[in-house]
């Protein structure tokens, strides 16, 4: 449209391009073929003349044409009509000349909601509105925008005759509406053209052998869509291989287009080739199926790692070996930014968990079951990414109760925490330290917390490794905190120095005087028997006391007591550990006293000969026995001087018969015990050791005396 050079030119093209706009697009006209007859609106029958010339077959060209034909002619005529009802409308006064205008173009911009459209075809007949017509043709949405856009063109069109010439906007209104007008029309070929792209754009470059507009043609449907589809497949397009895969019943033609796009390098189908070699195929084609996985893991394709993920998986529980888990982890990331829902879902278990060798992470395994739920529920999902007891919105609910029970410390999600963490499966870095702490935490202030995390460090259970030392501080713990129970594991412990307790006898009785003294106060249905069984327990550590004749050491007094290498110091390390200790303890009590014993201490010579005679906690050794008891009784101890004197005058345990010689150990000991040379305590208070050694004495002289008269 050129610009106009006066008022009324102005007013009559406007007019007439709204009346011709209304005729093409309102009015129905005949429309018949040897196939379809009806009415239908000229620009009905333009687009469908217009697709036909791009639908590159004969009985679309032909279709096209013969709708083509009509509305070429009824577009003549559409544009004589209107520049004859402009012409009339022009002569009559311009209030009445707007008012025909406008009736001619809103009446049958409204008639085209009534039913005066009819289309058939092979004798068939349906009568609807153009609504109706149009609705099954191109997306709704465009064909709603091109006919909204024609009216409110239309519409502008009729407001442009009320225009005054005299106002200030009347020049702008000559010079931009043969633009406005220019760019409608563009927009309007812009829109037929977007809504019939597939017909007007992709079906050329489909014949031209383009594989993406053959792709293009196929999704539209109809009876040449798989014709288009195996067109593109051939080419190699995967998005074509997938369509034709999922749409061929028999099985080796599928394996044939599987083959294809495998070959052809596509992800997604060398994917498939694997699924359908390990559902169908034999034990030949393992290898092959293997293979065409790794091609897919290679290339990045989400399923395809997630496959090699889920058999890692199992392979890494089969042999509880972690050496895998790293490759397991890479693969799983990169699935999760192929846009793996699977993935995404194993990621979010593992991140709240701290399973797979994964840190736990609650805000970001939130984000990923956020996505889940965007996406759909576990019912719309597949099977795989069902959950078990519960839904992606209950899996962010929990995670919701917990992050709020972290930050309250509350002691039941605590606890709940630190048992999921000392749980996981193959734990990332630091979660089982974090388990723990939570515990830890939660045991601070509940004592059956604190109970069931005494044992599982005692044991080595539910996740927890073996930390005697940590049992040990929380045992403590709870029977400072008066749990009876604990008090009598502690005194069992010390007594043993067991489950990562010294062995502590003062400290076992001191404990015994705190569990009696809580009885005593408490008292309890069991309190008699209780107190009974520490009256022994008692009694046991006294009698122990009174083995080594002086004080029994604590751990720690016995500890540094161990690091002085004195006579004295060795004698009474070795002597309490052979009087208290295992196997192994009294072995290494027996060690000392020899040392002390070699640096000339004779109660240490006295209690080895004792062991190596008796056989206590060594094999007997009467060769060793002699050696100590000998040297006791030269180192002028009593009961070593008395049992060596003895063994002299009578001839027993491995000694020959020596009365002179015992004759003379009696005098002597007689003599020492008098002037108390060595220190002995010979009182009678207990036994009379002068009244026994007189005894003796006597008895060697008289022995002596025989055997000198006997002939």
């Amino acid at each position: 449209m050129t610009r106009p050079d006066t008022v009324d030119d102005f007013r009559t093209r406007t007019a007439r391009l709204a009346l011709l706009l209304t005729l093409v697009h309102a009015v129905p006209v005949v429309w018949l073929t040897p196939v379809s007859a009806g009415t239908a609106p000229t620009a009905a029958l333009l687009a469908v003349g217009l697709a036909g010339l791009f639908s590159f077959d004969g009985e679309g060209l032909a279709m096209g044409l013969m709708a083509l034909g009509p509305a070429l002619v009824y577009l003549a005529l559409a544009v004589l009509l209107a520049r004859l009802l402009t012409w009339g409308a022009g002569r009559l006064p311009r209030r009445l000349g707007f008012t025909v205008l406008a009736l001619l173009c809103v009446v049958p911009l409204v008639a085209v909601y009534f039913p005066i459209y009819v289309a058939g075809g092979h004798s068939s007949t349906t009568a609807g509105s153009l609504v109706d017509l149009v609705s099954g043709y191109g997306p709704p949405w465009w064909l709603l925008a091109y006919w909204v856009g024609v009216q409110l063109v239309i519409g502008g069109l009729l407001i442009l005759q009320l225009a005054n010439p005299g106002s200030p906007s009347w020049p702008g209104l000559l010079r931009c509406t043969p633009w406005v007008l220019r760019v409608a029309g563009l927009c309007f070929v812009v829109v037929l053209v977007t809504a019939n792209y597939r017909v007007v754009i992709c079906r050329p470059f489909a014949h031209l052998g383009f594989d993406v507009a053959q792709v293009c043609v196929a999704r539209a449907g109809g009876a040449d869509a798989r014709y288009w589809y195996e067109r593109a497949a051939r080419d190699g397009n995967a998005e074509a291989l997938l369509w034709i895969v999922d749409n061929t019943p028999d099985r080796n033609r599928r394996l044939e287009w599987l083959r294809l796009g495998a070959d052809a390098g596509v992800p997604a189908m060398q994917y498939e080739l694997y699924q359908f070699l390990q559902s169908y195929g034999g034990d030949s084609d393992r290898a092959d199926a293997e293979r065409w996985l790794q091609a897919a893991v290679t290339a990045g394709y989400g399923p395809a790692q997630m496959a090699e993920v889920e058999r890692l998986t199992a392979e890494i529980r089969q042999s509880d070996s972690v050496a895998l888990l790293s490759r397991r982890s890479t693969l799983l990331d990169a699935a999760v930014a192929n846009g793996s829902a699977l993935a995404r879902l194993r990621l979010a278990e593992h991140l709240s968990r701290g399973s797979m060798g994964y840190p736990v992470d609650l805000p970001r395994a939130r984000r990923y079951y956020e996505t889940l739920v965007e996406e759909g529920g576990p019912e719309e999902r597949a099977p795989m990414l069902r959950l078990v007891g519960g839904s992606y919105q209950d899996r962010l609910d929990e995670i919701d109760r917990w992050q709020a029970g972290l930050a309250a410390g509350d002691i039941a999600v605590l606890a709940e925490l630190g048992r999921l963490y000392l749980g996981s499966e193959f734990p990332g870095p630091g979660v089982r330290e974090q388990g723990l702490a939570l515990l830890e935490q939660a045991a601070e202030s509940d004592p059956e917390v604190r109970r069931s995390l005494i044992v599982m460090l005692r044991t080595g259970s539910d996740g927890a490794d073996r930390d005697l030392h940590r049992a040990r501080g929380w045992l403590l713990r709870a029977a400072s905190d008066g749990e009876v129970d604990a008090m009598a594991r502690v005194v069992d412990n010390y007594l043993s120095g067991r489950e990562g307790f010294p062995q502590d006898l003062p400290e076992a009785r001191r404990w015994i005087d705190v569990q009696r003294d809580h009885y005593e106060q408490h008292g309890g249905g069991d309190a008699a028997r209780q107190l009974e069984a520490l009256a022994a327990q008692t009694r046991y550590i006294e009698r122990l006391a009174s083995i080594t004749g002086s004080a029994l050491l604590g751990a720690d007094e016995l500890r540094a007591l161990g690091q002085r290498t004195d006579a004295d110091s060795l004698y009474r390390v070795g002597l309490q550990q052979l009087t208290v200790g295992g196997p192994a303890v009294r072995a290494e009590g027996i060690r000392r006293l020899q040392a002390a014993a070699d640096l000339g201490h004779a109660e240490a010579s006295w209690r080895l000969m004792q062991v190596y005679e008796r056989g206590m906690s060594a094999e007997v050794d009467p060769a060793a026995a002699r050696r100590e008891l000998e040297r006791a009784a030269a180192l002028h101890h009593f009961e070593a001087t008395k049992t060596l004197a003895a063994r002299y005058e009578y001839g027993s345990d491995g000694f020959e018969q020596d009365l002179p010689r015992a004759i003379g150990m009696y005098e002597a000991a007689l003599d020492a015990g008098h002037d108390n040379r060595y220190g002995w305590n010979l009182s009678p208070e207990i036994f009379n050791h002068f009244a026994w050694l007189e005894s003796r004495l006597k008895q060697a002289r008289l022995k002596a005396a025989q055997l000198t008269v006997t002939p």
